[in-house]
């Protein structure tokens, strides 16, 4: 009865230490979209304030900043997120054929 005893309490505490050991995950919280009109205004104004464009439909990826010359600039999606929600702000598409699926997360 004693050893039944011992190898129960022994599987507990086995059990207790992994559980404990196991690290907890949390979820990203979806902060916003993106102002990528001011990001490229603000951002790239060499000689005069720039806008944003979209360069390809159905490209998450095809967001430029475009200069009065007509000259394209790129927009770095992470760098906007943590410029309008703070450091650790960071971009996900849920979509990369949607330009319009870019949300920023914390």
């Amino acid at each position: 009865m004693n050893k039944i005893r011992h190898i129960l309490a022994s599987l507990l505490l086995v059990g207790l230490m992994v559980i404990s050991s196991v690290s907890v995950t949390y979820a990203a919280t979806d902060v916003g979209g993106m102002d990528l009109y001011t990001y490229c205004q603000v951002h790239h104004k060499w000689g005069a304030p720039q806008t944003a464009v979209l360069v390809a439909p159905f490209n998450a990826y095809a967001w430029r900043c475009r200069d009065w010359t007509g000259g394209l600039n790129s927009i770095h999606v992470n760098h906007v997120c943590a410029w309008q929600y703070g450091h650790g702000a960071w971009a996900s598409t849920s979509n990369w054929e949607d330009p319009y699926s870019w949300r920023c997360y914390k």
